[in-house]
């Protein structure tokens, strides 16, 4: 498991990737280290894998394969029987996304000047993820831009500052290395704001979370009609699919409103045609 964490192929993933799946790669090593290379068969995946639930499962299965493909290339076995284990069915369960409502909660609960209201300007109008948020800071800004490189997929992200955020970064502290720094002069680490977040949305009577600021963030761009490819420009995305996340609910709220739009005036035109008065013939009749 060493020469495996040692590896380039490892030491080439993103930071929070080396994390989790150096972990994983731990626990794999601990419950499964006894067995030798070559012992190992699809049926050994399936059972650890099927131990886990949901994303667990799956991401254990990753690591799984990326393990036994090292292995191979280094010629420590032939073959790669991770192959043949399929991936559990798992439904990803969609992250709730910010209503205007729930915004217009939240700012009515923190005003400018406090770290709640700029946490949420920046989570809004950046459509960063938590593990960016906390390391934004006075150095990321350049001529009315923002820019900063994404922790998990490493692209850079550069955007121009909304009026709205540029008003919640003139009440921020100067002084200060990142935007949220705690209370100590601190930075926040990504499972630290969670924690910090979750109790400013209670108080605000929110129950959404960070990231489905970055969903309210994408869907509102979709439904002004925004293209994927602006959208993932935005959000830092390096594929089309990933913004299509975003597109697709926009489109069909649209097409679904055109449609009600489009059966409510048939039905008012409808009921504004005269009636035929009684005694009056229509073409079918004989006489």
């Amino acid at each position: 498991m060493d020469a495996y964490l040692d590896s380039l192929e490892f030491r080439a993933l993103a930071p929070l990737t080396q994390s989790s799946r150096r972990g994983i790669a731990l626990h794999i090593a601990a419950d499964r280290g006894r067995a030798p290379v070559a012992a190992i068969e699809p049926r050994h995946i399936e059972k650890d894998i099927r131990a886990k639930g949901g994303s667990a499962a799956r991401n254990r299965l990753k690591v799984w394969r990326s393990l036994l493909a090292f292995l191979k290339r280094e010629q420590w076995r032939k073959d790669d029987p991770s192959r043949d284990v399929a991936p559990p069915k798992h439904r990803e369960q969609p992250h709730q996304v910010w209503t205007a409502e729930d915004i217009a909660a939240f700012r009515a609960t923190w005003a400018h000047g406090t770290q709640e209201r700029l946490a949420m300007e920046l989570l809004y109008w950046t459509g960063a993820r938590r593990s960016n948020v906390v390391r934004l800071g006075w150095q990321n800004l350049r001529g009315g831009w923002i820019s900063w490189r994404q922790e998990k997929t490493r692209a850079t992200v550069e955007i121009p500052i909304d009026p709205d955020l540029a008003e919640a970064l003139r009440h921020a502290d100067r002084s200060r290395l990142t935007f949220l720094e705690t209370a100590k002069g601190a930075a926040r680490t990504a499972n630290g704001f969670g924690e910090w977040w979750r109790t400013a949305c209670n108080a605000a009577g929110v129950s959404a979370r960070a990231h489905g600021m970055r969903h309210a963030m994408g869907a509102d761009a979709a439904e002004s009609g925004i293209s994927p490819h602006g959208i993932g420009a935005a959000l830092g995305h390096t594929s089309s699919r990933e913004s299509e996340t975003y597109t697709k609910h926009a489109r069909r709220r649209k097409m679904a409103a055109a449609t009600i739009h489009a059966l409510g005036q048939a039905r008012r035109l409808e009921s504004r045609k005269p009636k035929l008065e009684t005694g009056e013939q229509d073409f079918d009749s004989k006489g």
